[in-house]
């Protein structure tokens, strides 16, 4: 959306990342790179600054999170904003998960210092998703929990969207006490690693229902089979066998790599609740999420699938038995 916010640097952005040349892609020069996440831009530029507006201010940073691409693109104004003018932040609405399409989704993190102490915290948090977010999406949208960092509050708002193409995911926090800047960049170098991860679990656990769907629809199939009588052939049973097997092993994967990301959350939880006179305790909301349904789901579809491979296996003894 470069060429609709008329900005040059997110246009032109191939031209500045050490992975491409002449418009072609070259991963070799990301592998030369050991640290994480890797800054993808060339030249050891850290971030690419750029204008929205005479007001409106910003940074791009691409960047390679081991498996996972992403890029940190911020907007800011050092002047005061009244609630009706947060829409720029947003402008045309393009930070949305359905114009930006992100495959494992994306987070918007809203950073506000406050000209004087503000009673209704929750109310004020409501107003400023409001006005970042298109009318459409504002019965869609939840505050699903609460918390604060070294005495300033933080709010974590989630939509009711399935689909992680259609999810939004956004924080609010409101700084009234004064914060060093190095202590703010520390937070957010730790949240960074705690939403990537969250992504993570949630596009996982997106692609286990779609693979659970089908070995279920494929499990009816085979209750279907030899009631009639009329068996399948050898062959095409044996394609059925191997369809069966490779959706119960995905489903084992999407199961080890959702507790994989599940304790690399815990590690990085660990390093959030260090700050004092902090509350992330909502951080174990979504733990007690991947424990309680997410793991347990897919164990559930595990179980339900294990008479289908037994069946198959009968089936083909009895093909086999049958043309000997």
């Amino acid at each position: 959306f470069g060429d609709i916010l008329k900005i040059e640097e997110l246009q032109n952005i191939r031209q500045k990342l050490m992975c491409y040349e002449d418009n072609q892609y070259y991963p070799k020069a990301e592998e030369l790179q050991e640290t994480e996440p890797l800054n993808l831009l060339q030249d050891g530029e850290s971030q690419l600054r750029f204008s929205v507006s005479t007001e409106l201010k910003g940074l791009l940073c691409p960047f390679r999170l081991y498996d996972t691409y992403g890029i940190d693109f911020t907007v800011s104004s050092k002047e005061t904003v009244t609630l009706k003018r947060l829409k720029s932040l947003n402008p045309e609405y393009l930070l949305l998960p359905s114009r930006v399409e992100a495959s494992l989704g994306q987070t918007l993190c809203f950073w506000g210092e406050l000209l004087e102490d503000e009673g209704d915290y929750r109310g004020l948090a409501d107003a400023c998703v409001a006005q970042l977010i298109p009318e459409s999406e504002h019965s869609f949208i939840d505050l699903i929990a609460e918390g604060n960092f070294l005495g300033n509050r933080i709010f974590e708002y989630e939509s009711r969207h399935k689909s992680q193409g259609k999810r939004l995911h956004i924080l609010v926090c409101f700084e009234r006490e004064i914060i060093a800047l190095k202590e703010i960049d520390k937070l957010f170098g730790i949240m960074f690693y705690v939403f990537w991860l969250r992504h993570k679990i949630l596009y996982v656990y997106e692609q286990s229902r779609l693979c659970a769907k089908d070995a279920k629809l494929l499990s009816a199939q085979i209750e279907e089979l030899g009631l009639n009588k009329n068996f399948p052939d050898f062959l095409e049973l044996q394609n059925m066998e191997f369809q069966y097997a490779e959706y119960i092993r995905h489903l084992g994967d999407y199961q080890t790599t959702i507790g994989v990301n599940e304790e690399n959350y815990r590690v990085q939880r660990e390093k959030i609740v260090a700050f004092p006179e902090s509350d992330f305790d909502f951080l174990d909301n979504f733990l007690s999420l991947v424990r309680d349904k997410f793991k347990k789901q897919i164990e559930v579809d595990l179980r339900y699938l294990e008479p289908g491979k037994e069946r198959l296996q009968q089936l083909l003894a009895m093909v086999r038995a049958s043309r000997s």
